[in-house]
């Protein structure tokens, strides 16, 4: 397996132009690389690094819990909606009775 998405990582052109999240998914290996940074991070860097992705980004981007700091902002966001009692939260739309 391993081999096979080494393989299908060294036919990618123009590697090293684009940022992580486009090399991921330029490799398919989005679904992967998030299940895999959330359970096995060595295969996680192991990725990153056939990616050709800096040993300094490898360490912040493992790091993390989630797979982003987007997810995390997003999930942040989320529990404070769901603290918000409904009736304080505007609605989009005017209701015209």
């Amino acid at each position: 397996m391993d081999e096979q998405i080494f393989l299908r990582i060294q036919g990618i052109a123009g590697l090293q132009g684009m940022t992580v999240n486009e090399r991921l998914w330029a490799s398919g290996l989005m679904d992967e690389f998030d299940w895999a940074v959330k359970t096995d991070k060595s295969k996680a860097k192991k990725m990153l690094r056939w990616l050709k992705v800096d040993e300094a980004s490898i360490e912040k981007i493992v790091k993390w819990p989630g797979t982003s700091a987007d997810n995390v902002i997003a999930n942040l966001l989320l529990i404070i909606v769901l603290l918000i009692p409904a009736d304080l939260i505007p609605h989009p739309f005017p209701v015209w009775r």
